[in-house]
Parts: structure tokens; C-alpha cells; sequence
């Protein structure tokens, strides 16, 4: 029988409710890899999985709540399906079981190195250039329009005008990196 297709990855949101749950946790790499394996083979409802994964493992039939449950099938298919038997014991590591965000593991006072640094609009020579808080273009120009505006005769009274400020609206959304010259 062909492996059904892989299935969507969890949401971060799913990924806090999944791990949050300390059964889940303690899951051994040999449990996840055939719970995987089943599910990617069986298709199976989140009842289905629940009988499945209480009897093969001796838990409690009720320690796993259906959102769990449906959870778990998720990530099992996301993590599972579409791969053969074969291929899925050659890829699959206990790594494959920790969830991985950018930033993972460096300490908080991390600086990539100079070449892989986020460009700043205005570098100057000390400290590398990363004295001032780095602001995006997008913000940049924002806050040209800003001045642009707020440099206006009574400016404060034409914001209340509909008119004006759709005006004002449309002038500054046609307008591009220009501005920044």
C-alpha cells in the first residue's frame, strides 16, 4: 500500500498546545517512529489513533484529549507520510522531534557576523555601524511622510478633513524610495 501524502505542518500555536502536554513529551524516539509509520500507513481518525496509541505503548486509555489526539495525527503526518518505510528509517533522528524557531540556542547577545548582518541605512565607522537602533526602509519613509505632513500650515486641522486626507493617503502610498534621497 502506498504512504498517504504528506500532510500540513502544525502552527506554532499547535506546536505550544501539542508539547505542552507532558504524555506527549515523554514519548520515546521509537514510540514517535512507529506511531508515525502506523499513522502513515493507516490514515487513521483521531479515535482510531487514540485506541492505537494506548494499547501498543500500555497507556491509559483517557490520558489523551481528542484535540491531542488530532494533533498528534497531524504532526505524524506532516513528519511521516509520504515516505517509505525505507526512507523514513534512514532520515529520521531524535532531532526531527524538537521543535526549531530561528534563533534557537545562541545567547541573547549574539551578532552574526559582518557579512550576514542586516544592512543598516546609515552605517558609519563606530563600532561597525550598529549604534543606533536599525530601522527598515518601510520606517524610514514613514517617517519622512511624517515630517513631510506635520511640516504643513495647520496641518492638525486638515487631518480632519476627509478630503485632504485621503489625498495625503494616496500621495504617500504612490511615492517610493525616492523619498529617501
Amino acid at each position: 500500500m502506498l504512504p498517504y501524502p504528506q500532510g500540513p505542518a502544525l502552527t506554532s500555536a499547535q506546536e505550544k498546545l501539542l508539547w505542552d502536554n507532558d504524555v506527549v513529551r515523554n514519548l520515546t524516539e521509537e514510540q514517535w517512529k512507529a506511531f508515525g509509520q502506523w499513522v502513515g500507513a493507516n490514515d487513521p481518525t483521531p479515535l482510531e489513533a487514540k485506541y492505537w496509541i494506548t494499547k501498543e505503548n500500555d497507556l491509559d486509555l483517557n490520558i489523551f484529549s481528542l484535540q491531542t489526539l488530532a494533533l498528534l495525527v497531524k504532526h505524524a503526518k506532516f513528519a511521516h507520510c509520504g515516505q517509505s518505510s525505507k526512507t523514513l528509517e534512514q532520515s529520521y533522528t531524535e532531532d526531527d522531534l524538537i521543535v526549531r524557531k530561528p534563533g534557537f540556542g545562541l545567547l541573547l547577545d549574539h551578532m552574526p557576523d559582518e557579512k550576514d548582518r542586516f544592512p543598516i541605512l546609515f552605517p558609519d565607522d563606530i563600532d561597525d555601524g550598529w549604534n543606533a537602533v536599525v530601522l527598515l526602509i518601510r520606517e524610514c519613509c514613514m517617517l519622512k511622510v511624517i515630517y513631510e505632513l506635520s511640516d504643513k500650515q495647520r496641518w492638525w486641522e486638515k487631518i480632519n478633513d476627509n478630503e485632504i486626507a485621503t489625498k495625503w493617503k494616496k500621495e504617500a502610498l504612490a511615492m517610493g524610495l525616492e523619498i529617501l534621497s
